[in-house]
């Protein structure tokens, strides 16, 4: 037992302990990260309500001009409409009502010095986000949870179910910690990431812990104690988890890779999800599962 799991569970546990607590920490102090388009923030709109010849750049040319000397601005984006074209900036912090007025009088000027008929508009406007999670999302996972128990508990019995359902809420509970620590952008895909570490820790301890349970059966086991029972197991599974982390790993890398905006951040997303349910699970299960039937064998 001095390689297998079991030898290193206070090395997990202390592990597990530093990443919750430091996660938590600094979750209580700067909450998760957000990009500037899923949290509140500022936004202005520049627009003009006709097209005509060299219109479009000299609006976007004024509207930086402008805009880069009298706002904090963090991103561009531009639309095209029938009548005209709409710039919208974002913003850190809030404009006031005479720089909206020093910028229209601003780009109305220049427009008028190129003699291009348009009219420029310009809108300031706050963008209140809300990052709250539906409580049917809460619902859904509970529910989630408690079939996956009552499954475990019906074909793995008590141990099983217990092992299986710490596997699922720990490595929620990791996954999210690491978000906190690695600053990664949340929104929008930290409630799919964390579903995905819930199944992924959930269909791995239920293997795990049926193939316990069927070594336990096994006469040729029946002097080893539950702890070197799910070490030998462990040793044996060791391959099954590391194949499941490179294809995790794969899926993340060309999901950030080959994504687009913010499909980066849910391929990083879904590799701390992966590795916070194959550590959790890997270390926990049989952890739990030794635990629990050594109690019951007292």
């Amino acid at each position: 037992m001095k390689n297998g799991v079991m030898s290193k569970v206070k090395h997990y546990i202390i592990a597990l302990l530093v990443i919750v607590v430091v996660g938590v920490t600094l979750f209580g102090i700067f909450g998760f990260n957000q990009t500037s388009d899923f949290k509140d923030s500022y936004q202005v709109k520049v627009s003009i309500d006709r097209k005509a010849e060299g219109a479009t750049q000299l609006l976007e040319e004024s509207v930086e001009e402008f805009f880069d000397k009298k706002a904090n601005v963090v991103t561009y984006a531009t639309q095209v409409e029938d009548g005209g074209k709409i710039i919208i900036l974002k913003l850190r912090e809030e404009i006031s009502d005479e720089t909206v007025a020093e910028a229209k009088t601003f780009l109305q000027e220049k427009f008028d010095a190129k003699q291009l008929k348009a009219k420029v508009s310009v809108e300031a406007e706050e963008i209140v986000v809300n990052n709250g999670v539906s409580w049917k999302i809460f619902l859904a996972s509970g529910i989630a949870l408690v079939v996956i128990f009552i499954y475990a508990l019906i074909f793995e019995k008590l141990a099983g179910a217990l092992a299986v359902c710490y596997s699922a809420i720990v490595s929620v509970i990791t996954f999210l910690a690491l978000m906190g620590i690695t600053r990664l952008p949340a929104s929008p895909f930290i409630v799919s990431s964390s579903i995905i570490a819930m199944v992924l820790s959930s269909a791995m301890a239920l293997t795990s812990v049926a193939r316990y349970k069927e070594e336990a059966k096994n006469t040729a086991n029946e002097k080893l104690t539950y702890a070197q029972l799910v070490d030998d197991v462990s040793k044996k599974e060791k391959k099954k988890y590391i194949l499941c982390a490179g294809v995790v790993a794969f899926v993340g890398i060309v999901l950030a890779l080959c994504g687009l905006g913010y499909f980066i951040w849910a391929g990083a997303q879904i590799i701390l999800a992966g590795a916070s349910a194959l550590f959790t699970t890997y270390f926990g299960a049989p952890l739990v599962w030794s635990l629990v039937k050594s109690k019951k064998k007292k």
